[in-house]
């Protein structure tokens, strides 16, 4: 692991990461001028929109909470189906 020591106004702040040494371009973790993916430089992004996250797992989450606690009530009253 590496240790990085930079300051932020009065404050010395230390950020800790690893490198590939056996691996050339693993272990360059230099700021790179161009971003490339699959060996093509990426471009700007289209289309974004700040807004609301509507997020769908958690409406998943609380009705199966809410299913898990409806089972859990008629085991605990005997009730059979």
């Amino acid at each position: 692991f590496y240790d990085l020591k930079s300051k932020r106004g009065d404050e010395e702040v230390k950020a800790s990461f690893a490198a590939n040494l056996l691996d050339v371009d693993e272990s360059t973790v230099t700021v790179r001028p161009e971003l490339m993916v699959d060996g093509k430089p990426a471009g700007k992004v289209q289309g974004f929109q700040v807004g609301v996250r509507r997020e769908v797992w958690i409406y998943l989450l609380i009705a199966v909470l809410l299913i898990a606690v409806i089972e859990w009530a008629t085991y605990h009253r005997r009730v059979t189906v």
